[in-house]
C-alpha cells in the first residue's frame, strides 16, 4: 500500500538465475500500481545493461549493449520504466550502483564469496582480474544517494550513477583491505 507515500523505492529482485522469468512481472505491477498517482518511483539498478565497454568508463548515457541474459533483462526493465515516465504514467528516477558491498550484501560479487570466505580463513573467490580497477558501491552510500533521488525533482526521468568512494580500486586491493581489517590472511 502506498497511501500517503511520496516516494516508493523498488529495490527487490529475484535470484539472478530467475531474472528473465520473474523480474519483468515483479516490476510491471509496481509501475502499474503507481500509475496516475503522485507517488515517485525510485528504482535501484546495476550496470549490467551496458555490457562490455572495452575499457571505456561507464557513464549514464553509455549505450545499452548487453550480451548476457541478466543484462538484457535489466535493459528492458530500464526502458520500460523510463517509457512509463515519458508517457506521464509515473514519475521515475533511477539510481545505478556497481558491484555492491556492505551489510546484508551477501548476494553480490563482494558478499558471501569474498567477505564470508575471508572471515572463515578461506580464499576469496572473484570473477575477473584481481589487478584491474573495478568500482564497488558501498550499500549505505547507495541508500543515501537513492534518498536524494527521491527528494529531488531534477533527478526524474533519468538514471544516475551513485558516487563511489574509490572507483578505481581493484578487487584485490579491496580484498586486501577487508582481510587486514578482519585480521585474516589475504587469499584470492
Amino acid at each position: 500500500m502506498t497511501q500517503g507515500a511520496q516516494v516508493v523505492y523498488q529495490a527487490s529482485q529475484p535470484h539472478y538465475y530467475e531474472w528473465p522469468e520473474k523480474f519483468p512481472p515483479l516490476q510491471k505491477p509496481i509501475i502499474d500500481g503507481l500509475t496516475g498517482s503522485s507517488v515517485k518511483l525510485v528504482i535501484v539498478e546495476n550496470t549490467y545493461m551496458y555490457g562490455a565497454t572495452i575499457g571505456k568508463p561507464m557513464i549514464e548515457d553509455t549505450p545499452h549493449n548487453a550480451h548476457t541474459r541478466k543484462g538484457k533483462v535489466r535493459s528492458e526493465l530500464n526502458k520500460a520504466a523510463l517509457a512509463a515516465h515519458q508517457a506521464g504514467k509515473v514519475k521515475v528516477a533511477i539510481g545505478r550502483g556497481s558491484d555492491y558491498f556492505g551489510s546484508w550484501g551477501t548476494d553480490s560479487s563482494m558478499g558471501g564469496i569474498v567477505f564470508y570466505r575471508l572471515l572463515a580463513g578461506k580464499a576469496a573467490q572473484i570473477a575477473g582480474s584481481a589487478k584491474m580497477p573495478h568500482t564497488h558501491t558501498y550499500i549505505p552510500d547507495f541508500g543515501k544517494a537513492l534518498v536524494l533521488l527521491g527528494e529531488r525533482s531534477e533527478a526524474d526521468s533519468q538514471a544516475w550513477h551513485v558516487p563511489n568512494d574509490m572507483p578505481y580500486i581493484s578487487q584485490g586491493e579491496l580484498i586486501k583491505m577487508v582481510a587486514e581489517e578482519a585480521g585474516s590472511p589475504v587469499k584470492i
